[in-house]
């Protein structure tokens, strides 16, 4: 998860502002052009508080290419802050790669206090809108959902985040990815995931090649250019870079295409193992079989020591069975269960037996019917 958001549109448009009003909130997305903005140090800080440190890049790093990216990047860098009743509430980054008309959203962070109120669906859709109207000619936007650091399975949090993102039109690529190191002494950075793709089309799955194309783009046009112009650190990190890329390539390799409908896991909850198994229900019945001849020697005895009538038997006995009852339904959650199965059961069996048992008064009525033929 080191971008929230799916790689889309940016401009060259420095003022472009939108207002988006809703029945109970307004809210505006806005592109800082430069550090100077006034607003930009307090979304950066919006940034640095609510994104974890393991997908985080240095903020000093993104002051530095907003002020020079006229200069020296080729393609598109957009930093975006965005605002709910003009109050700022979110930090959005975003990089746009022409050679591949390839859009892909770095990051996504909303103040925690305002992750309510439909903010994030609003704070997506004027940045879809921003982007889409500066590239109308994009194929494809891309934007990543990373693991915890020493997982390889996503957690609540990041299902959740994969679900509403397919709710906008991602999918998931079925294929192995990774997030670079942010720096290469910071292991706990590099992280497994999926690389998640949105297109105006609907599709069901891409080349070989096209996807490995959009890594490479990912990995060398957008993670490198974060290494600054030192040549040996640059070079240091490539070497991570290729490292990474050759195992996907590996893998991918083994089939042409590769589908982008998702994996079922990050739309299924987790399944828990169900309560009423085989197993369990001889288990329970076997011990309460026991108990219940257990209790019927002990009543025994006591009926001959104490010399019970058989109706004062009939009844201790009664109270002595409920007891057990309702001492297993209230210790035992897997014995309220059987007891609710078995009652369910019983329902269902004397309710059917008492409909089978109801006289109709339908056949009379179809019998003395008279029949076409017949008249």
């Amino acid at each position: 998860m080191r971008t929230l958001w799916f790689g889309l549109l940016q401009t060259d448009l420095d003022n472009w502002e939108l207002f988006m009003p809703s029945s109970t909130s307004s809210y505006r997305l806005k592109r800082f052009s430069n550090s100077t903005d006034p607003d930009f140090a307090a979304a950066l800080l919006i940034y640095v508080r609510f994104t974890p440190p393991s997908i985080r890049s240095d903020s000093r790093e993104i002051t530095y290419w907003l002020d020079r990216a006229s200069d020296k990047l080729e393609d598109g860098f957009y930093v975006f802050g965005f605002y709910r009743n003009r109050q700022l509430v979110g930090y959005a980054q975003a990089a746009y790669f022409p050679s591949e008309y390839l859009y892909f959203i770095e990051y996504l962070a909303i103040d925690e206090k305002h992750r309510g109120n439909n903010v994030f669906f609003e704070m997506v859709e004027q940045i879809k809108d921003f982007l889409e109207d500066a590239h109308p000619d994009y194929r494809y936007g891309v934007t990543e959902v990373m693991n915890e650091p020493g997982q390889d399975r996503p957690s609540p949090a990041k299902r959740l985040l994969t679900r509403l993102l397919k709710f906008i039109g991602f999918r998931v690529i079925q294929a192995p990815y990774f997030q670079p190191r942010l720096m290469l002494n910071d292991s706990e950075s590099e992280l497994s995931g999926s690389l998640l793709l949105y297109c105006p089309t609907p599709l069901e799955s891409i080349h070989v090649e096209t996807y490995l194309s959009i890594i490479r783009t990912v990995y060398y046009d957008n993670y490198l250019r974060w290494k600054g112009e030192n040549s040996s650190v640059k070079a240091a990190y490539k070497k991570h870079l290729d490292s990474l890329y050759l195992k996907i390539q590996t893998e991918v390799r083994k089939t042409p295409t590769v589908i982008v409908n998702g994996y079922r896991e990050f739309l299924s909850a987790p399944q828990r193992p169900p309560i009423m198994t085989v197993h369990r229900i001889v288990s329970f019945s076997v011990q309460a079989l026991f108990v219940v001849v257990l209790l019927t020697a002990v009543m025994l005895f006591l009926k001959w020591l104490f010399g019970l009538s058989n109706a004062s038997f009939a009844v201790i006995y009664g109270l002595a069975i409920s007891s057990f009852v309702a001492v297993a339904a209230i210790v035992s959650k897997e014995a309220r269960a059987m007891f609710e199965k078995f009652a369910s059961l019983a329902k269902y069996f004397f309710g059917r037996r008492q409909t089978d048992l109801m006289p109709t008064e339908l056949e009379p009525a179809e019998s003395s019917r008279s029949k076409p033929n017949d008249e």
